[in-house]
């Protein structure tokens, strides 16, 4: 079986982020682009839910308390962005502590989906899932009103995979 290791999938979101940054620094108007029926209303708003999703799971992952939600939707583009750099930072300590135990417990708790339980294993794999499908939307949403997403983003450009 071939497999793809979580590292890849963090390395293939680093590059996600680095291509994205500069884009939206250098569009800040992209960021306040609508998404059509979604509900984090903007660009940055779906920006903001990746890093803030990707925060607040690392701290389940850890058994700390699940900090508060906070909505970056209006902030700068500089700020969302170092959100992100913080989240990873806590994604990847998180998981560098992990034992082969420690994947295999169970977590639950309520979403807006409502209630869920999964292993601790799963969660860690769905954030970069996770990113790398609203990273489609985002770049969706920047073409429908009329900007040129920043290069290629399918994992057979990515240099995270040999």
């Amino acid at each position: 079986m071939i497999a793809l290791s979580l590292e890849e999938l963090l390395a293939w979101t680093d590059e996600e982020r680095a291509k994205w940054e500069p884009w939206c620094a250098a569009h800040p108007e992209a960021l306040a682009s609508g998404l059509k029926g979604d509900r984090f209303g903007t660009v940055g708003g779906l920006i903001g839910h990746i890093f803030e999703a990707e925060w607040r799971q690392s701290h389940r992952l850890t058994g700390e308390p699940v900090p508060e939600r906070v909505d970056p939707a209006n902030a700068p583009s500089r700020l969302i962005f170092d959100r992100g750099r913080a989240s990873r930072m806590a994604f990847r300590t998180a998981v560098a502590k992990m034992t082969h135990a420690a994947w295999q417990e169970s977590l639950t708790f309520d979403t807006a989906s409502g209630k869920i339980s999964l292993t601790k294993r799963k969660l860690a794999l769905h954030l970069p899932l996770h990113e790398i499908r609203h990273w489609a939307q985002i770049a969706r949403t920047v073409r429908e009103h009329d900007l040129a997403p920043p290069g290629k983003h399918d994992l057979m450009f990515s240099e995270a995979v040999r």
